[in-house]
Parts: structure tokens; sequence; C-alpha cells
């Protein structure tokens, strides 16, 4: 890989690849789910990101932003930007109404890839949106 990408490219590609393994996860996408993803992640972007071809399908250049994500995010992003995107997963987990043991279990893959413990996530989440709003199993 030869390219640089800029860090809005990074948590593009980061912050795309964990909500659609939190919105896949039970097998279905519901359309409260797809109304979610459209809205966080217009296709424009991702065309302008070249991260998808003319036929929709995801280019190399994806795959690559995608793999740097994982190494460049945990140093370059504050703790409260990190934050910030496991927020944005936990309103995907949420979006349907129905959240589930392995939603909640991507979360806390997702904040131990960015170098966070889940007791901060549940922290921020309760913060955010009071306190026992964590409906998700989040294991340790």
């Amino acid at each position: 890989m030869d390219e640089d990408f800029t860090l809005d490219e990074l948590k593009l590609a980061f912050t795309f690849h964990i909500t659609n393994q939190i919105l896949e996860s039970d097998g279905t996408v519901a359309p409260e789910e797809l109304a979610f993803l459209q809205k966080w992640f217009p296709e424009a972007v991702f065309r302008e990101s070249r991260f998808i071809d003319a036929k929709g399908r995801y280019t190399s250049r994806w795959e690559d932003a995608l793999g740097e994500a994982l190494l460049q995010l945990p140093e370059r992003l504050s703790v409260e930007e990190r934050l910030d995107l496991l927020e944005t997963f936990y309103r995907a987990a949420i979006s349907d109404g129905d959240t589930q043991y392995i939603e909640g279990n991507i979360l806390v893959r997702a904040a131990r890839l960015l170098g966070l413990k889940p007791s901060q996530f549940t922290a921020r989440v309760e913060a955010m949106f009071g306190t026992g709003s964590i409906d998700l199993p989040l294991p340790e």
C-alpha cells in the first residue's frame, strides 16, 4: 500500500465496517437499520473517497484504508474522539429497537481495537443517554 489516507477516510472505513457488523449480526438488516446506514454513510462519500467503484463494489483502496485505520486510529484519535466512534456504533445497535448480545460483543471488540475499556464506553453512553441506558449485555 503506497497510499496516504486522510483521518476522515480512516474513520469512515473503520466506522462503516464495525457498524455494518453490528447491523448484520442478526442475519437481517431492518428498515430502521438501513435508514441509519443511509443517513450516516451516504454512498457519495464512499465514491468521493474511492472506496467503491462505479458498480458499487468495494475497491482495494477501501481494504487498504480499513487495515490502516486499525493501525492509526488508536494513536491519532483522542479518547473523546474514539468514544465518539463507539457512540455511533451504539446508536446503530439500538436503531432497530432490538438489541442483542452479539451486538454488545462487537461493541466491546471495537472498544478494544480502539484501545478503550468497556467501562469507558459505558460511562460515555450513560452520560449521553442517562443512567441505565445501556440495554446491551457488555462483557468485560
